[in-house]
C-alpha cells in the first residue's frame, strides 16, 4: 500500500483513521515516532472511549529529540482517553498496526504527520491469521521489556515548547 504526496488519495492514512472508527476490540501499534495528525489522534481517542483497547509501543527515547518533545501532547491525550502507552527501553524502529487481529499493516510509515502526509512510504497489509498472529506475538514479546507510560501534566513552558516543536517539526 503506497503512500505519498504524488497520490490523489492517501489510502494508508484513510485506512488508519477508518480502522480506528471501525475497530471493535483492540488496536496494537508500534512506532518510533508518535506525532499523529489531529484526526488520527482523535479517532484513536474516540476508539478508546468506546471500549477499544489500544496498546501503543514507542521507544522511551528515540533517536530524534524533537520527535520525543513533539509527542508529549499526543501521548497524554491517548493515555487520558484510556489508551495504554508502553515505553520500550531500546530505540525500537518497527512500524506496525494491528486492528482486531483481522488486519496488520507493517512497513515504513511512522505514526506521525510527516510520514503519513508528506513522505513516500510503503506498508504491506496482512490478512492471514498466521501472519497476524506472528506479528502480534512479536509485539507481545516487546511488551515484556517495556514499562508503562506515566503521564505527567505539562508545565506551561513545556506545553509551549511541545506545541512549537510539533508545529515546526513537520517541516524538518
Amino acid at each position: 500500500m503506497p503512500s505519498g504526496p504524488d497520490l490523489a488519495d492517501d489510502t494508508l492514512y484513510a485506512l488508519l483513521v477508518a480502522a480506528a472508527f471501525r475497530a471493535e476490540r483492540r488496536i496494537v501499534a508500534v512506532t518510533p515516532y508518535f506525532v499523529p495528525e489531529d484526526a488520527l489522534l482523535a479517532a484513536w481517542c474516540v476508539a478508546c472511549r468506546r471500549g477499544v483497547r489500544i496498546d501503543l509501543v514507542v521507544p522511551s527515547r528515540s533517536n530524534h529529540r524533537m520527535a520525543d518533545l513533539a509527542r508529549g501532547r499526543a501521548l497524554r491525550a491517548l493515555a487520558a482517553a484510556g489508551g495504554r502507552v508502553h515505553l520500550h527501553p531500546a530505540m525500537i524502529h518497527a512500524k506496525l498496526v494491528i486492528v482486531d487481529d483481522e488486519i496488520a499493516l507493517c512497513g515504513s510509515a511512522n505514526l506521525d504527520s510527516r510520514s503519513l502526509l508528506l513522505n513516500f512510504e510503503l506498508m504491506a497489509a496482512f490478512y492471514g491469521r498466521a501472519e497476524i498472529d506472528w506479528l502480534r506475538e512479536w509485539v507481545e514479546r516487546q511488551l515484556r521489556y517495556a514499562h508503562a507510560y506515566e503521564p505527567q501534566p505539562a508545565s506551561w513552558g513545556r506545553d509551549v515548547l511541545e506545541g512549537f516543536v510539533r508545529a515546526v517539526g513537520f517541516q524538518l
